[in-house]
């Protein structure tokens, strides 16, 4: 009767590759920095303001989801997986933050704020 055994194990190597789902990767956008040329140093101050708290906003929700992510993986025993639409937002805000940081500079603007995790 080896042939139970065997039938379990190899409906559940197939069953299993399923339940996770592979992980997206982060969408590379470059912001330019030529979108705030025509900015004042007040205006890219407070532009870089709102960016970097929307930055620790999405850090909060990453942490959010990664806490969430592991306590249904240790209930299921599977990683529900991650759209990957917080990470990509986090990206593209971080890359608005060097443009504007780029932008400063050119114009020798004071420091910016960055972001408050990397």
């Amino acid at each position: 009767m080896q042939l139970v055994p065997t039938f379990v194990l190899l409906a559940g190597l197939v069953v299993l590759p399923g339940c996770a789902s592979a992980p997206q990767p982060a969408t590379v956008s470059t912001i330019s920095p030529l979108t705030y040329q025509n900015f004042t140093c007040p205006q890219i101050a407070a532009e870089a303001s709102r960016v970097s708290a929307r930055i620790a906003e999405l850090d909060n929700a990453q942490a959010a989801q990664d806490v969430a992510a592991s306590a249904v993986a240790g209930l299921l025993l599977f990683d529900p997986g991650d759209d990957g639409t917080v990470a990509a937002e986090r990206q593209k805000q971080k890359d608005t933050l060097m443009a504007l940081q780029w932008t400063a500079t050119e114009k020798k603007c004071v420091a910016l704020p960055g972001p408050t995790k990397t």
